[in-house]
């Protein structure tokens, strides 16, 4: 999907840049995202139960979702109370952690102390209650009636995913950034700067002015030349402590997108991309690195390619681990596939065996050993299911698909038109259901 998937894409970015210049007030009133969260109960065989609007400020959006032990869901977000204050300066997103009710009735909302901007991951924790991570990288530790228990910033600079461990604790994963400075040589060098002066002892510099003299000026140049990225992991323990942290390239590893611990505390799967060997190539190796008890890195596969945009599902099963995600390739036709794979592999994270499903990425592992998925049809010249629905006339809905364990459909129900612009996560929960937690787009 070469020419849809690149013009998707740069529409999108051209539409990101509009939105910052409209919002730093080079052009009219300001402009910010207007968003309120959807959360839909699906019945086992897929039909709609109840749909939930979350719409408590100017922009509300939620970005992971957990079923609580006895029934409700716990939903890791951002609200804003508006897009300016008084002053007619931005209001900043606050971090927040949404508990609903089982019936979708919102219980509670606890707010990140002295945070902005959004909760990025919920886990839940030991004897109840709850641990979001921001987007500043700090993890959170909630009681089950909205006490902060403790607050733990974990320093990785881009974060993504919280998971719990064994033990009680967590593991926060994401991305650490640094710039390199040299001023010599090696990485960050930075070629000396020429500067040009001109004078005239004929006046300003005019048409009747005497010929210029030019003279050069050179002048060193320490800047740094350019970011690295490395995937980073942290381990918490039960009440906080850092017990270790790691950062890792192996295998040219630079951004961890989901983690799945060891049920016995031997170790964790961290799954990722890597950089593109083709700077203008939309496609990034996906990596599957196997660390130790104590974080140490081993073994490292690539198990295909992907647009570093798409979501990850890894968990940890008696023959080592799972891993949901879509999968890219040029096809004969000079188009991306984005089938999503299950790729199973070995505790020491070599792959065994890999099953192509017909779904969406907003997609999960089901009790019976099968799947289920909630996507839209992508439609035009290509086949498959996307997060997001492309056709402009409203024409087209979201499906829930459930597959068995080999792959293949059980069901396909059209849902009811509904309010969406993208679905984010499906979990499947206790009575058999699913719940999928989604966004729309405020008029």
């Amino acid at each position: 999907m070469i020419a849809e998937s690149r013009i998707w894409r740069l529409a999108l970015l051209a539409m990101v840049v509009l939105v910052l210049v409209v919002s730093a007030g080079c052009i009219g009133n300001t402009l910010v995202s207007n968003r309120d969260i959807v959360v839909l109960k699906l019945s086992p065989d897929g039909s709609l139960a109840w749909t939930k609007v979350v719409d408590n400020g100017f922009d509300d959006m939620a970005e992971d979702l957990v079923e609580l032990p006895g029934g409700g869901y716990a939903l890791a977000g951002q609200t804003a109370n508006g897009p300016q204050n008084a002053d007619g300066h931005l209001v900043p997103p606050r971090p927040v952690l949404i508990r609903l009710s089982p019936d979708g009735s919102v219980a509670s909302q606890w707010f990140v102390p002295d945070e902005v901007g959004v909760a990025r991951a919920v886990a839940l924790a030991d004897g109840g209650g709850a641990a979001v991570l921001t987007g500043n990288s700090t993890v959170v530790r909630f009681s089950p009636d909205g006490q902060v228990l403790w607050a733990r910033p974990s320093g990785i600079s881009e974060a993504h995913t919280l998971v719990r461990t064994a033990n009680g604790g967590f593991l926060a994963g994401g991305q650490s950034g640094y710039l390199p400075v040299s001023g010599t040589a090696g990485p960050g060098t930075v070629p000396q700067a020429v500067i040009i002066t001109e004078s005239s002892p004929g006046g300003p510099m005019l048409p009747q002015a005497a010929e210029p003299v030019t003279s050069l000026t050179t002048l060193p140049r320490t800047r740094p030349g350019g970011g690295l990225q490395k995937a980073m992991v942290v381990s918490l323990a039960p009440g906080g402590a850092i017990e270790w942290e790691g950062q890792y390239d192996d295998g040219g590893l630079v951004l961890l997108q989901s983690l799945a611990p060891d049920p016995d505390r031997t170790g964790s799967l961290v799954v990722g991309y890597g950089a593109s060997s083709d700077p203008g190539d939309y496609l990034y190796p996906r990596l599957a690195l196997r660390l130790g008890p104590d974080g140490a890195p081993s073994s490292v596969t690539q198990i295909g390619s992907a647009t570093a945009m798409d979501s990850i599902w890894t968990r940890a099963d008696v023959t080592g681990y799972r891993v949901l995600y879509r999968n890219s390739s040029l096809t004969e036709r000079g188009f991306y596939d984005g089938r999503v794979v299950d790729v199973t592999l070995d505790r020491d994270g070599h792959e065994l065996e890999r099953r192509s499903i017909d779904a969406s990425i907003a997609v999960t592992w089901t009790a019976e050993g099968g799947y289920f998925s909630v996507g839209a049809p992508i439609g035009g010249r290509e086949t498959g299911y996307d997060t997001v629905i492309y056709d402009p006339t409203g024409g087209t809905t979201f499906h829930a698909r459930r597959f068995d364990d080999t792959g293949a459909l059980i069901f396909d129900r059209a849902l009811p038109a509904l309010p969406l612009d993208q679905v984010l996560k499906v979990v499947q929960t206790a009575d058999g259901g699913f719940a999928v937690l989604a966004y729309k787009n405020s008029k």
